[in-house]
């Protein structure tokens, strides 16, 4: 079962006003990397207030490959950011995978470019609650939205795991009004990514019922590396910057190889872009799987991606064509983290 919650005409009103003003405020804060002459180039990249984000912001702390700076940008909503990168008003952006399907399969010219991240969110739920995938059967789950990566993945397991679509009911809100909704007993599980996860493990009277890429590397038999979010640009950006996007992918898979040698260094940088302790940062980062691998690589592992969790989508997806993979020339390099 599948519900979906309408708020109230005031709520929604509330809502929109919040979002033309963040869209209002990040496009000054994006129109304004442009207007000294003398600066460098500046790309603007947007990405959710996340753990996953993680290797973007440090690569732009250390470096400006190419003599381009980088201008990372936090967002909040993930259909708003694709809205001004499909407006020309970013360069890149990093967000759900399905998003960007989607968008594609809508006519948008967007072309994946790497993933970067292979696993970022857990099922939490309450302390006294199920010990297994089996066990939520009858009990009610909070997903971001429907055919988001988790709401996919999440059915994957369930049905991998013998629990019908019938027998579970699946909510669709996003995770600030899940999360309280969670904490008082309202719902039984919650799909969050990381720092979110840990933070209310250790906060809260919850725990982890598990990870999703070891979730799916015990049921799909494969290393469970799972592309929930992508970089993406459309056809034109890629294009311009079809010498960057290397020099990025090479830079970013040092970051994460730099990340895995230290994690607990790898946490203190963390805490200069997201507010929690130490301790929770270093614990979130490693529930996550950071790592890259070569373009030609990164097509063949979204296909495979898309042929586990096409089945699962509420109506039948699109293809994954050539064409909306940017692949520049590369050196056949990578990374796992």
């Amino acid at each position: 079962m599948v519900l979906f919650h309408s708020e109230d005409f005031l709520y929604g009103i509330r809502m929109r006003l919040i979002t033309l003003i963040f869209t209002a405020l990040l496009l000054c804060c994006i129109g304004s990397c442009g207007d000294d002459s003398d600066a460098p180039a500046t790309v603007t990249i947007l990405v959710p207030e996340a753990i996953g984000s993680l290797p973007f912001l440090l690569f732009a702390e250390q470096t400006s490959p190419g003599g381009v700076r980088l201008n990372i940008v936090f967002f909040t909503g993930h259909p708003q950011a694709l809205i001004l990168l499909l407006q020309g008003q970013a360069d890149f952006l990093f967000t759900g995978t399905t998003l960007g399907w989607q968008s594609m399969w809508d006519g948008s010219p967007l072309v994946a470019v790497e993933s970067y991240v292979w696993g970022i969110s857990s099922l939490l739920v309450q302390h006294e609650g199920p010990a297994s995938i089996r066990d939520l059967s009858g009990m009610r789950l909070s997903l971001p939205f429907r055919d988001s990566p988790l709401d996919l993945e999440t059915r994957f397991l369930l049905d991998r795991a013998g629990v019908k679509n019938t027998a579970v009911t699946l909510e669709y809100r996003p995770f600030a009004q899940g999360i309280p909704l969670f904490l008082e007993g309202n719902i039984d599980a919650i799909a969050l990514p990381e720092p979110l996860a840990t933070d209310l493990v250790h906060t809260h009277h919850v725990r982890r019922l598990f990870n999703y890429r070891n979730a799916l590397r015990m049921a799909a038999g494969t290393d469970g590396r799972s592309p929930e979010v992508t970089l993406f640009s459309t056809r034109d950006k890629a294009t311009k910057y079809s010498r960057l996007i290397p020099l990025l992918h090479d830079g970013l898979a040092r970051i994460i190889d730099s990340m895995a040698a230290d994690p607990e260094g790898t946490a203190a940088a963390a805490g200069r872009h997201f507010n929690y302790p130490p301790a929770i940062l270093e614990e979130a980062i490693r529930e996550t799987s950071f790592g890259s691998c070569s373009f030609q690589e990164h097509m063949s592992r979204m296909r495979e991606y898309h042929r586990l969790i096409g089945p699962y989508f509420h109506t039948p997806p699109g293809p994954l064509p050539d064409t909306f993979f940017f692949i520049p020339e590369e050196k056949e390099t990578g990374t796992d983290g």
